[in-house]
């Protein structure tokens, strides 16, 4: 296949103008996520003592690798770093099916698990180490002394739909809990911008390179920078409680930075997601970690020349290998993990629908009279939802502050802005937050507390004086 110059100029001035439009994107995910950070996360800390000891991220909303990922064009993967309950060394990883892995727990008695003693005293400080072992010995950990992914993101599950219907609500966006045993998603819809955007909150737990099994540890770049690795709480294709997924993000990094393999994945992604804003098909199924294994794969086994200065040509190669794994009854494989298959997911007509989508796509970016492939600015935008598939929470009755917030915003709708509620949110849960609002009251009622202050301080004194003189008989 020779060079195109037409489609080589296209994928040219889309790759020029990512940067910009990544930067625009980001700035209104990072923003949104952040008003779901104070107005969900933050409750769920103060309202959740176990989540709170558990959870050892303070500050969520960043735009790492490893924190914040795009799953999909509007879909995002929000990981909520999590302290494991139990010691490193009381736990041992095993391989399971489907490029999945299992993590042993050793105990010191049939029935009582040693908790992480860092865990143990903040549980104690707080005083739910019951709840703590309660959740440890009968809800996190099966018989077989596995622990369990289903039985922690089911207790994480609760924990965010109690959150949910505490917090009040916010003016001109609708949070709405998906109801999935397999994975916990929030879909937001933003009024005042008509889009929505999807977010997975998914647990993870960091663990040692050291603590891989050695069928997978050899597989990875030997590489000191690369010390840890990820157990993802998320579903499995087989719905086995004990599995769990696995995030090698820091290898993944570094293998896409030293071969220069980021632009091919932008092109692969650029052509989904034109797709993905004209209507929603098979294409939306693709998520980055298929596209950034495809990729990944295809350096590895030199299906493609990455030097070849074509690049629509390269865009091109990648989408019939695409095709092929569609069509191939092994699928498409993890580049860490041979044996995993990332498109069993997919159902047959889907994977089969897809193929035919992936080739009649490159059919038109061959053809030099197709209108401009690439919509340069839909990179940076969601579409407009169909407001008709909203389905409405339940009504709350809004906390002091959540009213106090939608009358200001009613009277100024020009204060709607992302910004503007994240600056609000983050006064009212400032600690100086309670002292103004008294010093608010008190100007408009002054007397009435000067009032009530000096009985209280009479009764308080009376009481003082009738009590006394019985201890001190009772301690003679």
């Amino acid at each position: 296949m020779t060079a195109i110059p037409h489609l080589d100029r296209n994928v040219k001035e889309y790759l020029d103008n990512v940067p910009r439009l990544k930067m625009d994107k980001n700035k209104y995910v990072l923003e949104l996520v952040e008003l779901l950070d104070l107005y969900l996360l933050n409750v769920m800390e103060e309202e959740d003592h176990l989540y709170k000891i558990l959870c050892v991220q303070p500050e969520r909303v960043c735009n790492d690798y490893n924190t914040l990922k795009t799953v999909s064009p509007f879909n995002i993967q929000l990981n909520i770093l999590m302290s494991l309950p139990f010691n490193h060394s009381d736990i041992q990883v095993e391989e399971g099916d489907g490029g999945f892995i299992k993590l042993k727990l050793s105990s010191a008695s049939d029935d009582k698990m040693q908790i992480c003693s860092k865990i143990s005293v903040a549980a104690f400080n707080r005083g739910i180490q019951n709840s703590l072992l309660r959740h440890v010995n009968t809800l996190w950990r099966d018989k077989d002394n596995y622990f369990q992914s289903m039985g922690f993101l089911k207790w994480f599950s609760s924990v965010v739909d109690k959150s949910l219907a505490l917090a009040g609500p916010i003016p001109n966006y609708k949070i709405v809990r998906l109801q999935n045993n397999s994975r916990v998603t929030l879909r937001i819809q933003d009024e005042g911008q008509c889009t929505e955007i999807f977010v997975h909150l998914l647990p993870v737990f960091s663990l040692p390179i050291n603590k891989l099994p050695e069928s997978l540890y050899s597989k990875l770049p030997q590489d000191s920078s690369c010390n840890e690795w990820m157990a993802e709480c998320c579903s499995n294709e087989v719905s086995d409680p004990q599995l769990w997924a696995t995030s090698f993000w820091q290898h993944e990094k570094k293998v896409i930075k030293e071969h220069n393999l980021k632009p091919f994945i932008q092109i692969l992604k650029g052509v989904r997601d034109i797709h993905c804003e004209k209507t929603k098909n098979e294409w939306n199924l693709l998520t980055n970690n298929h596209i950034r294994n495809l990729v990944m794969i295809s350096h590895k086994q030199n299906l493609i020349n990455f030097q070849n200065v074509s690049e629509g040509k390269i865009l091109l190669d990648l989408l019939l290998i695409l095709r092929n794994h569609l069509v191939s009854s092994e699928g498409l494989p993890s580049f860490w993990d041979g044996t995993r298959n990332l498109l069993c997911g997919m159902t047959g007509f889907q994977k089969s629908s897809l193929a035919r989508l992936v080739t009649r796509s490159m059919k038109d970016l061959q053809n030099p009279n197709s209108p401009k492939f690439f919509g340069l600015e839909t990179y940076a935008h969601a579409p407009v939802p169909a407001l008709n598939t909203w389905v409405e929470r339940p009504p709350q009755l809004p906390s002091d502050s959540a009213s106090r917030r939608n009358e200001q915003i009613s009277s100024n709708p020009q204060t709607c802005s992302l910004a503007s509620l994240n600056v609000e949110l983050r006064n009212e849960r400032s600690p100086s937050a309670k002292t103004e609002l008294v010093q608010k009251n008190g100007n408009n009622n002054g007397m009435w507390w000067i009032v009530a202050g000096v009985a209280t301080v009479a009764i308080a004194a009376l009481a003082g004086s009738a009590i006394l003189p019985k201890r001190k008989k009772n301690d003679d």
